[in-house]
């Protein structure tokens, strides 16, 4: 069962919380794309309220349905359909390399 999986974020994705308690992560550009655009060195992904509530809770030790019911205590129903945005966004967070799944 997919709510059983487990995320926790790459130890080499560098983040910063503001005072609001949202975060920023900055991504490193690098190999063959950042020299064929000619990129800077750095990406900042700016994660919203939710967003960054959920980074923080991508601790390797807690599942989807564990922080879904965090989420869901912190935020209520302006979350909802809850299961089916954090899936999602945390399969956005793989596609870019952000995340990885613990056992």
């Amino acid at each position: 069962n997919f709510l059983h999986k487990i995320p926790k974020t790459k130890k080499d994705i560098m983040w910063e919380m503001d005072a609001n308690e949202t975060i920023t992560l900055k991504i490193e550009n690098s190999g063959i794309i950042k020299k064929l655009l000619r990129t800077t060195r750095y990406s900042y992904v700016h994660l919203d309220k939710i967003g960054s509530y959920v980074w923080v809770q991508l601790d390797g030790e807690s599942d989807i349905y564990i922080i879904g019911k965090k989420i869901e205590a912190e935020f209520g129903e302006k979350t909802a359909p809850l299961f089916e945005r954090l899936i999602k966004f945390l399969k956005v967070l793989e596609s870019y390399k952000l995340i990885e799944w613990g056992k």
